[in-house]
């Protein structure tokens, strides 16, 4: 649900989620009108059945990412033929997330890594120019930037 507490005000625009947990490991998300199911904080199982908390936010930004170059590839006029984004992350201890006995720190995002893979035939200078404006308005760039280490790539390709 988003509200909007001062008409003409963009800055004061808010967006929500909730969020409800009746299982252990398993929360119900709630956004507009969509529901989505979120697994456990992280997981070290591949198999895991449900897509985790920290999975999310690297896929977030991932699609961020792609979504936003697409956005202003197409103001541009830049013609693209395909747009895909990885995004890895490490932790700085995972198993504190554990508990496990004599382990210190913190579970915290240590590093995100994004490459973004672009195929067009368009001028090298504007594919940079559409690529720093992404990132320039990223809402999560611009936020996870000040927090952990972000890497940015572009890789262009023929």
């Amino acid at each position: 649900m988003s509200t909007h507490s001062t008409p003409g005000a963009p800055d004061e625009f808010r967006w929500e989620a909730r969020a409800a947990s009746e299982t252990p490991g398993t929360a119900s998300v709630y956004v507009r009108i969509h529901r989505f199911e979120v697994g456990p904080p992280i997981s070290f199982d591949r198999a895991e059945p449900r897509v985790t908390a920290l999975e999310y936010l690297i896929g977030a930004l991932g699609a961020d990412l792609a979504a936003g170059f697409r956005k202003v590839a197409w103001k541009r006029r830049l013609d693209v033929d395909s747009v895909e984004a990885t995004v890895q992350t490490t932790l700085k201890n995972p198993l504190a997330y554990l508990g496990v006995r004599g382990e210190t720190g913190d579970p915290a995002v240590k590093t995100l890594e994004a490459r973004l893979f672009v195929s067009t035939l368009g001028d090298p200078a504007l594919v940079r120019q559409v690529w720093d404006e992404t990132v320039a308005t990223s809402p999560l760039c611009c936020t996870l930037r000040s927090i952990v280490k972000l890497e940015l790539t572009l890789k262009t390709l023929t």
